[in-house]
């Protein structure tokens, strides 16, 4: 596996530098400056632009990378990165996954995604509801919230969204009870919720499994963790 990144930031290189050499990838390292020097012969697995610029910045780095790449724009192995975190969570988990941001996109004739995806998070905790906000502020994933389990559920029947993140502990409906309501109905088995608590004892996680849930995030986690399983649960 090999792969190009284009950075400034000193401590991204050391980062980057550092991943690679423990997981075995070649890469190549350049700044905007360099990519005149990109070696055109070279299958590269993925490409990391660090969106660490002014956005026309960005967009024109990007346009100066498909002019030396033209194969490039027409894949999915750009990844837009705007910062250290995002680039070991998001990129290199899973190299698989490419993205791009939509504006750009759009601007260089990109795959779009057949449909936009949704996550709806429930749940009473106010403070969670700002974090959530924050992580995917800017994001293609439209979010939708509930305050507890029954304005979920009803929020849930009007939008059917892809992914349901909601809190165990909740007033109306708890976790598992919403998590039963929703798959009681034969239509809605496939839905994909994520019990979100910080009850962490066996029985509890293997309740939620056996009554089909996506997944069961244990607090407190890292909001750029988070939004990395969120986001994986979402693509699966």
């Amino acid at each position: 596996m090999r792969i190009l990144a284009i950075f400034t930031e000193r401590n991204y290189k050391k980062t980057l530098r550092h991943f690679c050499h423990e997981s075995g990838i070649s890469y190549d390292i350049l700044e905007p400056d360099e990519i005149e020097d990109i070696d055109t012969s070279a299958d590269f697995d993925a490409v990391i632009l660090c969106a660490y610029y002014p956005d026309d910045s960005v967009q024109l780095i990007a346009k100066q990378l498909f002019d030396k790449l033209p194969a490039l724009a027409n894949s999915k192995k750009l990844m837009i990165q705007n910062n250290e975190s995002d680039i070991l969570l998001e990129g290199f988990k899973s190299l698989s996954d490419y993205h791009i941001e939509q504006d750009l996109a759009s601007a260089f004739s990109f795959n779009k995604p057949t449909s936009q995806k949704t996550l709806l998070f429930i749940s009473d905790d106010r403070l969670l509801h700002v974090i959530i906000k924050d992580l995917f502020k800017g994001s293609t994933i439209k979010l939708l919230e509930a305050n507890d389990g029954l304005k979920g559920y009803n929020v849930y029947k009007e939008h059917h969204p892809d992914l349901i993140l909601t809190d165990l502990d909740m007033p109306g409906l708890n976790g598992f009870e919403l998590l039963q309501k929703i798959k009681l109905d034969d239509a809605d088995k496939n839905t994909n919720i994520v019990l979100y608590s910080s009850t962490s004892d066996e029985s509890t996680i293997m309740k939620a499994y056996e009554l089909h849930a996506k997944g069961y995030l244990i607090k407190p986690i890292k909001p750029d963790l988070l939004k990395s399983k969120l986001v994986k649960y979402m693509a699966n």
